[in-house]
């Protein structure tokens, strides 16, 4: 197997990959989907998404894509929507294809009923958090830092935005950065650990769950983990039919937690946004502030 060139342009690595490895007989198109602090992903020809790791450690690289494409297909036997199923799996590369699910990121715009998906995500949520560890052992990490650490993340990304936002935004964050953060969490399960609504693919119509993606930070953490995510891209109204069709006997303190990790993970896209110029995430995140940091 070749080796990877680290001064390859990793657009330039994903279409040489999946030609010579047969997936296309010729690449028409590169379309750039994002780039993370851990991967970057393309849509080749329209209908293979590429994903390729930023990891620099060839041995980290490695492992992780292996423990990727193990997760994902251990986790597609458990759970009732569509997540990526690799066709291709280059671990020296950090390289996944998989051919594109259908449908598009809720994030892109409104559903036409999201209470049917909703419900399709507290299903989804209850789906995962019930796969037993065992069945993901040497696959997912934990997550377990401490909520302290969540809550110095969050003030150093409210620092970085903190002069583009508004008086009154600013004055709803304020006192959560100046609180003492809820108890530590007690159970880990299997978790997403990355369930906002730029990773839930919906139908065409706007009407059916499609599909979860991009699995790079899945865990062994705590449960609201995902639920928060859900809770601040989705409002109250909508997380209650979740939280319906979950039907875990969540506690006053997981709920406390959900807020917290929302309020924490809604700070660190403002971040993401100003840093990359990803105007969505800042758009999402102001439009949630208000029902995220009431009360």
């Amino acid at each position: 197997m070749a080796q990877r060139d680290e001064g390859a342009v990793p657009a330039e690595v994903a279409a040489a990959l999946v030609r010579e490895r047969g997936l296309v007989a010729a690449v028409d198109s590169v379309t750039a989907l994002g780039a993370g602090t851990d991967h970057h992903a393309f849509l080749v020809n329209r209908t293979l998404v590429v994903r390729v790791s930023a990891e620099a450690d060839a041995d980290a690289r490695r492992a992780a894509t292996e423990r990727e494409a193990a997760l994902l297909e251990r986790v597609a036997a458990r759970v009732t929507p569509p997540v990526p199923q690799p066709v291709l799996v280059e671990p020296e590369h950090g390289l996944l294809a998989y051919v594109r699910l259908p449908g598009r990121p809720w994030l892109d715009g409104p559903v036409a009923d999201p209470a049917r998906v909703a419900a399709a995500l507290g299903t989804f949520a209850a789906e995962l958090h019930a796969v037993p560890a065992a069945d993901v052992a040497g696959l997912v990490e934990p997550d377990d830092e401490p909520l302290q650490v969540w809550l110095d993340d969050a003030r150093a990304s409210f620092e970085a935005v903190a002069t583009t936002l508004p008086g009154p935004t600013r004055s709803r964050i304020e006192p959560f950065l100046a609180a003492v953060p809820p108890p530590e969490p007690v159970v880990a399960v299997l978790c997403h650990n990355d369930l906002g609504v730029e990773h839930v693919l919906v139908d065409d119509e706007g009407s059916e769950l499609a599909g979860i993606i991009d699995w790079s930070d899945a865990a062994l953490a705590d449960p609201a983990h995902d639920l928060a995510r859900l809770w601040r891209d989705l409002g109250p109204d909508l997380f209650a039919v979740v939280l319906r069709h979950d039907g875990r006997a969540w506690r006053d303190d997981d709920l406390a937690r959900m807020r917290f990790y929302a309020r924490c993970a809604l700070l660190e896209d403002l971040a993401y946004a100003a840093e990359s110029g990803d105007r969505r995430y800042r758009d999402a995140a102001l439009a949630h502030v208000d029902h995220a940091f009431a009360g």
